[in-house]
């Protein structure tokens, strides 16, 4: 499922894209304003993030959206 759930790596950035599902609750990933704040997931992909030296940007959106932004290797 995480897998999933990285997209891109934007070298140019300095950024690591991961997308979230907006259904993801508690332990999984507490989500608030369409941010994600604290979670099992998040803190994985907080540290993902830091161990290949980029800064994590979340895109939060519908399960259904995601995998068609995953079809289409693209998030928004």
């Amino acid at each position: 499922m995480l897998l999933l759930s990285m997209q891109t790596v934007s070298a140019a950035k300095g950024t690591l894209d991961f997308a979230v599902n907006e259904g993801w609750t508690m332990p999984m990933m507490h989500i608030t304003d369409f941010r994600p704040e604290s979670g099992i997931l998040f803190d994985i992909m907080q540290s993902v993030a830091h161990h290949v030296g980029l800064e994590a940007r979340y895109h939060v959106m519908p399960r259904l959206r995601i995998h068609s932004a995953l079809g289409l290797h693209r998030l928004l």
